[in-house]
């Protein structure tokens, strides 16, 4: 079974790169994007690229520079979607330790993680 399965990998392996090798040359390549550095910084990225996204998508045909422009932005809107799911992860952890703390009534630790999640969250949402 376990044959099986690594010989039907190495086939779906060995046609993926055949399919790369015979693609269209036009295919554009990769890039960076944009860091967001902060959880601010990646909203701000959310808005700036979905605006530029929106106003090409609202052109009644799209050129390849066009194609291309939206292609490149995603790579910035892929990195500030990553930023802030890990921002969220840590606040969710932080909001469960609050929350066990609260269902305890263990007073100190509620004041050590209520703040802690306030200011996480302020930091994610600005409020």
């Amino acid at each position: 079974m376990l044959r099986k399965s690594i010989l039907t990998a190495l086939m779906l392996l060995s046609l993926s790169s055949m399919a790369l090798a015979s693609g269209d040359d036009k295919r554009p390549s990769h890039f960076e994007g944009e860091l967001s550095k902060s959880a601010e910084q990646a909203l701000q990225h959310l808005q700036t690229y979905n605006t530029r996204i929106r106003e090409l998508l609202a052109k009644p045909s799209l050129s390849e520079a066009d194609s291309l422009e939206i292609h490149e932005s995603t790579y910035t809107l892929e990195k500030a979607l990553q930023r802030l799911k890990a921002d969220l992860e840590k606040l969710q952890e932080v909001l469960e330790k609050l929350h066990l703390s609260s269902e305890n009534y263990r007073q100190a630790e509620v004041r050590k993680y209520g703040p802690e999640y306030l200011a996480l969250s302020k930091k994610i949402f600005g409020r």
